[in-house]
């Protein structure tokens, strides 16, 4: 199979890890529409941190340092 094409690329979920300077990460998901998304993790306080929507449909949030 050789996976997706560029136009499906763009209406699949995605999610993504930036880990910055400081250690902190900020992760990312497409899901335009959801009303609600809460990030799981292995850390203290991982549980249930609710990320925040822009007006493109991607959720994210920073966490840590980690």
């Amino acid at each position: 199979s050789k996976g997706p094409s560029a136009a499906e690329f763009l209406f699949l979920p995605r999610i993504s890890a930036e880990i910055l300077p400081d250690n902190q990460v900020t992760f990312r998901l497409r899901a335009p529409n959801a009303t609600e998304v809460l990030l799981n993790g292995d850390w203290p306080k991982g549980r249930g941190v609710p990320m925040t929507k822009d007006s493109e449909g991607i959720w994210s949030v920073t966490v840590g340092p980690l």
